[in-house]
């Protein structure tokens, strides 16, 4: 039997053909779109979140979680973290989808999403789905039988390089992308890897982004982590997207989301409220104990 994954020879002399060496494990259908079939070990090295059989039949998973199971199936010796949440798609008979069953999945698996109108998404051509992606790793659907990816999702997480697809790159990104591909690319590095980031004149384009945007892309970093978030502060001072460009001291993304707070009305997801709560009520303990501004030592 012809193994799911074929793991690549790490060689400096590895011939171009020879890394993408996943796509012959596949099964090419219409178009540029592959199938992988499903199996327990994909599934547990892609360490999605939620068993595929925890879900109702016809539905999916896009987004986060099935780009988990792509990095899976092109990168075997990574270790993958858990995704940010659930993306859910129904692609089974459409006269058999029940709106009641989508919500209450869409607001038990992804809260924050379902409570700002992005509940279950309706996929009935799989090519068309494809084809509107913003980036290219997201060109992927997860079923219970298996992974439909293009080849060029294949190649670009092989590459961990974040892409445009056509559909987003003709235009130019949008102010909320071109962050997107940022908060993604200060993932991957903070995880290790080398990832990169393919989008025409990033550094000359963003600087002027609106700060809800700012406040929404910051948000979803601190949920992953303090780490992620500092170094997608940084990745933006280095590509001329940051907030507050010619204020000083602004290398605390905590310092940096309150003062975007300001200027917007964003609502903090409950994670990164937790952690706002907790600061403030540390800041009022020291304020009462006479210690703000007292550098305090471990020792």
């Amino acid at each position: 039997m012809t193994e799911l994954i074929t793991k690549l020879k790490q060689s400096p002399n590895i011939k171009p053909n020879e890394r993408y060496d996943v796509l012959k494990t596949g099964e090419r259908l219409q178009g540029n779109i592959f199938y992988f079939p499903m199996s327990v070990e994909l599934a547990e090295r892609a360490n999605p979140g939620i068993k595929m059989s925890d879900l109702p039949d016809g539905y999916g998973m896009i987004g986060g979680s099935a780009r988990n199971y792509l990095e899976a199936l092109t990168n075997p010796e990574m270790d993958i973290p858990l995704p940010r949440d659930i993306d859910l798609v129904y692609c089974g008979e459409l006269d058999e989808f029940d709106t009641d069953v989508a919500d209450e999945l869409a607001q038990e698996l992804a809260p924050r999403d379902f409570e700002n109108g992005h509940g279950v998404q309706l996929l009935e051509n799989v090519e068309e789905y494809m084809s509107d992606r913003d980036f290219t790793i997201n060109q992927v659907l997860v079923t219970s039988d298996g992974v439909y990816a293009t080849n060029q999702a294949i190649k670009d997480m092989k590459d961990y390089c974040i892409r445009p697809t056509p559909y987003e790159a003709e235009y130019g990104l949008s102010d909320k992308l071109a962050l997107k591909a940022i908060r993604l690319l200060a993932e991957y590095r903070t995880d290790g890897v080398q990832a990169s980031v393919e989008v025409e004149d990033l550094e000359e384009n963003y600087d002027d982004i609106r700060p809800f945007w700012h406040a929404l892309m910051l948000d979803k970093t601190l949920e992953l982590g303090d780490d992620v978030a500092s170094e997608y502060l940084r990745l933006l001072g280095k590509y001329n997207m940051r907030p507050f460009p010619n204020a000083e001291g602004y290398d605390d993304p905590m310092v940096v989301y309150k003062a975007l707070l300001e200027w917007t009305d964003f609502v903090p997801s409950d994670a990164v409220q937790e952690k706002l709560d907790g600061q403030n009520n540390r800041e009022r303990t020291l304020r009462r104990m006479g210690l703000t501004g007292v550098k305090i030592s471990r020792g």
